[in-house]
């Protein structure tokens, strides 16, 4: 079976944010976290990905994104209003409810 780690990542204690590390394992299992093949800045590499779907037969429930996204951060980056609308799009593409309020701008400044 495959098996994904999490951990918080220290830098963002006060932000509760959770990293999942995924392990995958030689055997193929119905629960694998699927994968497939596609080129990033022109390097051909395996992508996982979650589908953040229950499948209550094999006991994984609660995890739709609809179920775990409390909000999504932004920045710091050069333009957060722009990455903001985006995800709120992409958000509001999923059905997923009140977008505006869980896409949030952080204050933490740009480092250049």
């Amino acid at each position: 079976m495959s098996k994904a780690l999490e951990i918080e990542h220290k830098s963002f204690h006060e932000e509760k944010e959770w990293r999942i590390i995924h392990r995958p394992s030689r055997k193929w299992t119905p629960l694998d976290v699927p994968s497939k093949v596609v080129s990033v800045g022109g390097i051909v590499q395996v992508i996982h990905y979650l589908p953040f779907q229950n499948i209550p037969e094999h006991g994984l429930n609660g995890v739709e994104l609809e179920e775990i996204l409390d909000r999504i951060i932004i920045g710091p980056t050069p333009n957060p209003q722009l990455v903001r609308q985006a995800f709120i799009r992409l958000l509001t593409d999923a059905s997923i409810s009140d977008p505006e309020k869980r896409v949030v701008i952080s204050n933490i400044p740009l480092r250049r």
